[in-house]
């Protein structure tokens, strides 16, 4: 069963009142549904598809649809070298998804980006000792958060990571709730680093370490730190998808959106 909104842009706004709320700001948005010529395509509409390498497969049993399963060390490769300066994320970012892990003792990088001067820009992870890690760098950390809250794997959980350079803040959040928060100093704004010379991954760092291994769905990456609100909308809802308008349509600045049922 499927669930159909229809959202238009500012000029039918005017009349009926409705807001494309935050999906201008969806910089990536990977579903899983579907995985062809080894390739997962980007959904938000920005054109960042991804390369399967290795074992990522398509399968039945995500939160909403199908979900990545990954194995064996695979993971998605968004060519970063190749990715407009423009489209990457610099004052404000927030990296989402549902993860089921599995218990292989390691750690699980849920996505990884590298700077041309070597730096790790992001660490969104669950750890070894079942602990939940956000970090992000400018060449410097700016901020880092860590919770411990107990063994997870085998289980969908949503993580959110959040960061605003011009609010100053840096958040952790684990099922909606949030388990981890920094304040930092407004006086001294740190925007990201612009620029994944060095690679992005989903499901492993560039140097090849901390494969993650288990089921991912909905995987996003916005140009905005969401607020709490919008973290749980994002988990129970998912992302909103534009859909492209048919040539016939009188209505061409119409988005459809469609969601499968959970």
């Amino acid at each position: 069963m499927r669930r159909i909104t229809w959202h238009l842009t500012a000029a039918v706004a005017l009349t009926f009142g409705v807001t494309v709320g935050v999906h201008a700001q969806l910089a990536v948005h990977y579903d899983f549904e579907s995985i062809a010529n080894a390739q997962v395509l980007d959904m938000s509409g920005n054109g960042i598809d991804a390369t399967v390498k290795g074992d990522v497969t398509s399968v039945a049993g995500g939160k909403f649809g199908k979900a990545g399963k990954f194995a064996s060390k695979g993971f998605l490769d968004l060519n970063g070298p190749a990715i407009p300066a423009a489209k990457i994320p610099k004052d404000a970012i927030t990296i989402a998804a549902w993860i089921n892990v599995e218990n292989t003792g390691d750690q699980h990088e849920i996505f990884n980006a590298r700077a041309t001067d070597g730096t790790f820009i992001f660490h969104p992870e669950y750890r070894s000792d079942n602990s939940w890690r956000w970090l992000v760098r400018d060449n410097a950390t700016i901020f880092e958060v860590k919770s411990a809250t107990g063994a997870q794997t085998g289980a969908w959980i949503h993580f959110a990571g959040v960061y605003s350079s011009k609010d100053a803040i840096g958040a952790l959040y684990v099922n909606g709730v949030k388990v981890g928060e920094q304040q930092l100093d407004a006086a001294k704004p740190r925007p990201m680093q612009q620029d994944w010379g060095q690679g992005a991954r989903v499901g492993m760092t560039v140097d090849g370490a901390r494969a993650f291994t288990g089921l991912m769905d909905d995987f996003v990456i916005y140009a905005k730190a969401l607020s709490e609100a919008e973290v749980n909308t994002l988990m129970k809802q998912g992302v909103a998808k534009p859909a492209a308008v048919s040539p016939g349509t009188s209505l061409a600045t119409m988005w459809g959106t469609l969601r499968t049922a959970r």
